[in-house]
Order: structure tokens, then C-alpha cells, then sequence
């Protein structure tokens, strides 16, 4: 694993327990400081040679970063750091921006990453995130004066001094929803520091405060589609030309759809193309097509049916509790990926960017049954948004929770200057709130945090849809343009169409057809499958989760592994819990309450608050 932890103030305590938790491969890098007022652990991939901290104002400032920096906006200009400062580490970068600007800096920097700084003429620490917490810091007061803080859950509540319970409504979060929303974790008392949140620790006083330098603000631009696709893919081949450099081996995560083909097709350099799969199904057949026209090599990853299972058992020794098991779908082919790359691109979140929030209305059609549409509709308030958006992966809690265990869900409210609280954040308004708060503001908001956990902490990893000129670009395109468009389809289509004329594996259609076609398509392709005599292999990438769990036992082993621990949790019935399992041998779809089950018992987490003697 990688990331840090360490403690603020005054404590007796050493950081090995915590330590422990922070190695995952046991190949990583460890950096330890410490002194009367900070102590840090730090942890890097092995290909990552920085020494840390870096130094700043003659050796008085100590800095840290987890993450990656590719450039710095100074409030009128952006400064790719390959071009002003091409030999400095990343940490190096930030304490020499840090000479110049002070805390300040921290706003204009780009990319993923976390940090520590120790300004030990001013006796202040401050831990900081990027704009989206892409790489989350979690903390907690240990006792009077004392800051305990990590990148890991596991890690705090291996600190000897914490004494760790668990958040119920954290907790009804991640049972329900599949992630947990905002600034709140499933451990009592353990906040998330805010996205694009810069805390200070007064090391005289013993206080602190967060103070948020930038929130998501939707303002839509009077702009066409093609105006928007031109500025798209000029700042998209910049942000890859900032991300590569000449003498490394990169890999590309590869799917049969658009958005990791955009990749593949604007990289200036050869890579090495990954799909995983069961079989060389349509999925893999046309990701393989595409590494093909674009000159790439491709590697096709096979799945068998105790992949998923060994996933449960490797995202347990670095999950947070944030996302259910499946979701660190890598987590089985770490070598593979880090023997035949040494960084790795990754197309995730340009659906979340440009997508995730547009509204659809169920249209009826005779014989074919419900089609999603995408519509333009106005939500009246929070509520109007809650009632007709689907946002949990569960409609209520799964029937094996005692509800009187856990309490409802805090409301989501509007403060008198008429913005947006939810979970310990604030948006600016109604719009912004929807285009930020469910999807991506904290990036944990997301079902799909753990796929991104297990990559970093399997290597390091570039997402290039996660610049902060792509994020600004999304807030200003209308909804009304990406209802029939999908800006990756139409980037293909107008650079690169010898990719775009490549089917979409679950349509069936070019990348040139409209995005109205490509869901008639695909919902057509689903009613011709259910009805055929013939049974196809499926075309997605995701795996029959549902027959992994009929054609393997290990949900079974899994549950008596777990009995005692099912016994004495007193928010989870044993009983009722082996009966979803049941109904679904039987033949019902219970994924959805048995995959949060399965995390949340083989979690270190809960082991170590259910099965402690306090």
C-alpha cells in the first residue's frame, strides 16, 4: 500500500502498527520523520525514487506529497512542471512553490495527490487534498492536542491509542448506497479532510481549522457541441503529452468502449494494451481491434471463476469500506500489470464527468418492455433530485440489518444563503450540487473508488479525464448537449475515425451512430439475447457476478469463516444472513446484499471492532 499516516501534537505513541497497514506489496518505499511535534510514515511505489520530505526555506519547511503533479496555474497562466521544472521530484516542485507562494500554491497544482507540510518557523502542519480528494486523507483527535491522520482507515484504527466504533450511519451508507457519501467514513468520529481542503494545525495552540480553496460551480457556456469537442481534444492531447515521457513503459487499461479508445488513439507513443475478461468475448475481441489499428501490443487477461473471490480477499488488506469487493477488479493481476508496465492509463471517470448526472425517464415499448432515456428535466429542490434519481445500488437496507440498529440517513438541507449542505459539504447551488455532490465531489462519492485504490496502490497510475482543465470543461457544458451527444463518441468520430467506425461491443453500432442509437441498439441486442435459444457468451466486460456466486462456494466458506464475527455483530443477523444466500442459490438476484456482506465481514476494520475484548 501506499500513502501515509502520522499524528500532530504531542503523543507517546510510535506509527508501526500504523505502519503495517501502509505495505501492501512489500516492495514499496518507506520514508519515516519524526520529532517532538510530527510524526510521519510515508510509503511510495518502488519505481517512485523520491527521497522524502523534500526541504524548503533552508531546510525549516518539510514536505510530503502521495500523488503525481503535472503543472501549476499561477492565477494567469499553466505551467506545465515537465517544462519549468523537468528534474525535480514532485515534493521538490511543491516546496519550491511553496518558497515563492506559501500555502497558496496548493490551489493552483494539478492533478491527484495528497500532502503534509511542516513550516516549523511558523510551528503549523497542514494537510491538504487535490480538488476532488483523488487520494483521500482521513483523521481523528486522539486525545487533547493530538491529531491522528492517515490514507488509510486501516492504518488509524491500528494506531494503540485509538479505540475504533463504527459510524451507523457510515455504515447504512455503505450497505445501501455501495460508497459513503461526503465527508463521513463507517468509523465513529473519523472524517474525511475536504476535498480541495487545506488543514491547518496551530502547533502552539493546539487548534485547527479547514479552509476549502475551490468547490465544482456548473456555469453552462452558450457554446455548440463542436466548439466544445475542438477545446476537449486540444487540452486531451496536451494533458497526455504532459503525462508521458519518452523513456518509460506504459500500459492502458482497455474496454470495448470510447473513452479508454480516446486514449489509445491520441497517445503519441507505442503502450501496451490490457482487457480483462472471461473469454475473448465481443467486449475483448473489439478492444483488441482497437490496440490493433492504433500499432499498440495487447494482453488479454483472463478471469476464471475464483478470480472475483481471490479480489474479496486481496481489496480487504487495503479497502476502506468506502465500495463493495467486486469493484477492485484489478486486484488479481497486479504483476501482470506492473511486469509489462511501469505506469499505467486508465480512461475511469469521463462517464462520471460527462454523463452520470443527466436524468432518464422509462419509456415503454409493446413487446420490448422499458427503455432509460436521457431527458432534460428540472428538479425543483434536493428532494425532487432524490425521489426521481436512482443513487443507492440498494433501494433499502439489505434484510439481514436490524434497522433499529441503524438510524435514517442525515437529510440533505439548504442554508439560509441558499446553498447546498450534505454530508459536511457545501455547494454553491441546486445545479452545481447535482453535477458534484453524488458523482464526484469527493471522488469516494463514487461506486467505483475501489477500482481506482486498488490501481494506485498497485502502481502508479495516470487518469488523464481527471485534469483540472477537463473538470472545467464539464462544468461548462450544457446538460442539453450531452443528452443526445457523448463527447468521446463525437472526439473519435471528428480525430480518429478509423476507431470510431469499430462497433461498440453492447450496441452493435459505430462510434459514429448517435447516442440515442447506441441505446436503442444495445436495449434491442438485450431482448434478441433473452429470447434466443442459444446461449452467448456475455458481451460486456463485467463479470456474471451472480453465477460466480452459484458456481462457487466460497460466499459459503466466507460466511462459516466469519460465524463468530456474525454472531457478535449486533446490527447483522447470522440467520437471515445465510437465508439471502439461499434465495439466491435458488435462483433470485441478491448480488447487491451479499457482495456489501462479504466486504464488510473479511474488512480488518470490523474484525477489529467486533471481535475486540474492549
Amino acid at each position: 500500500m501506499v500513502g501515509f499516516s502520522g499524528t500532530i501534537g504531542e503523543t507517546d505513541q510510535n506509527l508501526d502498527s500504523s505502519a503495517d497497514r501502509l505495505i501492501w506489496l512489500g516492495s514499496e518505499n518507506l520514508f519515516e520523520f519524526e520529532d517532538d511535534d510530527l510524526k510521519i510514515v510515508s510509503v511510495l511505489h518502488e519505481i517512485q525514487e523520491d527521497d522524502q520530505p523534500a526541504q524548503a526555506c533552508d531546510g525549516e519547511t518539510l514536505i510530503w506529497i502521495w500523488g503525481e503533479i503535472y503543472g501549476y496555474h499561477n492565477g494567469t497562466e499553466y505551467n506545465p512542471k515537465y517544462n519549468t521544472h523537468p528534474d525535480l521530484s514532485d515534493a521538490e516542485y511543491c516546496a519550491r512553490l511553496y518558497e515563492e507562494n506559501g500555502l497558496n500554491f496548493i490551489e493552483g497544482l494539478n492533478s491527484n495527490f495528497a500532502g503534509v507540510i511542516y513550516d516549523r518557523q511558523k510551528n503549523v502542519v497542514a494537510l491538504f487534498t487535490d480538488r476532488l480528494s483523488a487520494m483521500p486523507i482521513f483523521y481523528t483527535e486522539l486525545e487533547e492536542d493530538t491529531l491522528l491522520f492517515s490514507t488509510s482507515l486501516q492504518s488509524i484504527t491500528n494506531h494503540p491509542s485509538f479505540d475504533p466504533e463504527f459510524d451507523k450511519l457510515g455504515v447504512q451508507d455503505f450497505f445501501t448506497s455501495g460508497r459513503v457519501y461526503g465527508l463521513r467514513t463507517v468509523l465513529k468520529d473519523v472524517k474525511q479532510l475536504h476535498p480541495a481542503g487545506i488543514l491547518r494545525y496551530d502547533l502552539d495552540s493546539g487548534e485547527y481549522n479547514t479552509e476549502v480553496y475551490w468547490r465544482p460551480k456548473y456555469e453552462p457556456k452558450k457554446r455548440s457541441f463542436d466548439d466544445f469537442v475542438q477545446e476537449f481534444y486540444d487540452i486531451f492531447k496536451q494533458v497526455l503529452s504532459e503525462q508521458t515521457q519518452e523513456n518509460l513503459d506504459y500500459g492502458l487499461m482497455l474496454s470495448g468502449g470510447s473513452d479508454s479508445r480516446l486514449i489509445a488513439g491520441a497517445i503519441d507513443q507505442k503502450i501496451k494494451c490490457f482487457h480483462m475478461n472471461e473469454t475473448m468475448n465481443v467486449e475483448a475481441e473489439t478492444a483488441k481491434s482497437v490496440a490493433k489499428r492504433c500499432g499498440h501490443d495487447f494482453k488479454f487477461l483472463k478471469r476464471d471463476i475464483e478470480y472475483y473471490p481471490k479480489v474479496l480477499e486481496k481489496t480487504s488488506e487495503i479497502s476502506n469500506l468506502i465500495n463493495w469487493f467486486e469493484e477492485g477488479h484489478t486486484a488479481g493481476f497486479v504483476n501482470d500489470l506492473t511486469e509489462n508496465s511501469e505506469y499505467l492509463f486508465i480512461g475511469q471517470y469521463a462517464d462520471t464527468l460527462f454523463g452520470h448526472y443527466i436524468p432518464e425517464k422509462n419509456l415503454h415499448i409493446p413487446l420490448f418492455g422499458n427503455l432509460q432515456i436521457p431527458v432534460l428535466e428540472k428538479f425543483e429542490d434536493v428532494m425532487d433530485f432524490e425521489k426521481k434519481g436512482k443513487h443507492s445500488r440498494n433501494e433499502k437496507e439489505p434484510s439481514y440489518i436490524d434497522k433499529e440498529m441503524l438510524n435514517s440517513l442525515d437529510p440533505i438541507s439548504k442554508n439560509e444563503k441558499g446553498k447546498i449542505k450534505y454530508q459536511g459539504m457545501e455547494y454553491y447551488s441546486l445545479e452545481s450540487f447535482i453535477r458534484g455532490s453524488f458523482y464526484y465531489y469527493p471522488l469516494t462519492n463514487t461506486y467505483s473508488f475501489l477500482t481506482r485504490s486498488t490501481l494506485i496502490q498497485s502502481m502508479p497510475v495516470r487518469y488523464p479525464y481527471l485534469d483540472n482543465r477537463i473538470i472545467d470543461l464539464s462544468l461548462q457544458i450544457p446538460i442539453k448537449h450531452l443528452l443526445r451527444k457523448d463527447i468521446s463518441n463525437r472526439t473519435l468520430r471528428r480525430y480518429h475515425k478509423d476507431l470510431a467506425k469499430i462497433s461498440h461491443p453492447t450496441s452493435g453500432l459505430p462510434l459514429t451512430r448517435s447516442k440515442l442509437m447506441h441505446i436503442f441498439s444495445k436495449h434491442y441486442q438485450d431482448f434478441l439475447e433473452k429470447f434466443s435459444a442459444s446461449s452467448k457468451p456475455d458481451a460486456g466486460p463485467i463479470a456474471d457476478y451472480g453465477k460466480i456466486i452459484r458456481e462457487s462456494d466460497f460466499v459459503k466458506r466466507k460466511l462459516d469463516e466469519h460465524s463468530g464475527l456474525l454472531e457478535k455483530c449486533d446490527f447483522i443477523s447470522k440467520k437471515k444472513a445465510w437465508k439471502v444466500y439461499q434465495e439466491h442459490l435458488e435462483g433470485k438476484d441478491k448480488v447487491n446484499q451479499l457482495h456489501p456482506l462479504l466486504t464488510f465481514i473479511e474488512n480488518p476494520i470490523t474484525e477489529k471492532i467486533i471481535l475486540s475484548d474492549r
